[in-house]
């Protein structure tokens, strides 16, 4: 970034806020939103190879919410990868910077993934349900960046955790309407309506994992 004679160099790793510059704009948010979808596509297809009947979605369409449900972890590879194409270097303390392993909610957000989600994301430019909430103002702030969420496949009744960040489905829809990975993105997300959603938020999450039958099972707490 040059302004005059003035040079300031991003550095997310060492200062988060950054971001943002990143971000600032509506152009630049879709650039990262159609990485998004690429990236997301592009999972789903080498994890359906490598893992057959083990396969999990890396999103998922949940109907209860019209929301687009993506693992936080998996969130900030995206960003992660999405730096690196834009040229500035992304060593692995950006990841170490923003990833979050919830333990049902209990532990407290980094300052680094509510400003992602909840104020990049959410407030500043609406796409994401983190953040503000219409009825109270601000969540509380173990809902500022993710929410536990337990999904259910429907025909082999296993289960796993997303610690989900939820964006909107219609706005989603609207930023990726000429992306080439549109079409499998979508295709991809009405496969995913096969899975069912079974718990929601800390304490519910809890109580599923405790009285469910272990052999049923196929828990995630980060998606790498």
């Amino acid at each position: 970034m040059n302004n005059g004679d003035f040079v300031y160099n991003i550095d997310i790793a060492e200062n988060y806020t950054d971001l943002f510059i990143l971000l600032n704009n509506k152009e630049k948010l879709h650039q990262f939103i159609n990485h998004m979808v690429m990236f997301l596509v592009q999972k789903n297809i080498n994890d359906k190879k490598e893992r057959g009947d083990d396969f999990l979605p890396s999103f998922i369409h949940n109907e209860k919410g019209k929301t687009i449900e993506i693992d936080y972890n998996l969130l900030v590879l995206i960003l992660e990868d999405w730096i690196k194409t834009l040229g500035y270097p992304s060593p692995k303390d950006i990841v170490e910077k923003f990833a979050f392993d919830i333990n049902w909610g209990l532990s407290r957000p980094s300052n680094a993934s509510i400003f992602l989600v909840a104020n990049l994301l959410g407030i500043h430019h609406k796409i994401t349900r983190t953040g503000v909430s219409t009825k109270f103002g601000v969540t509380t702030q173990s809902q500022l960046f993710c929410v536990p969420i337990v999904f259910e496949n429907k025909e082999n009744k296993k289960a796993f955790q997303y610690n989900s960040v939820s964006f909107y489905l219609s706005k989603i829809e609207i930023i990726i309407k000429e992306n080439e990975y549109e079409e499998m993105f979508l295709s991809q997300l009405n496969a995913s309506s096969n899975y069912q959603q079974v718990a929601y938020g800390s304490q519910n999450v809890q109580n599923f994992w405790e009285t469910s039958l272990e052999d049923k099972l196929l828990y995630i707490s980060k998606i790498s």
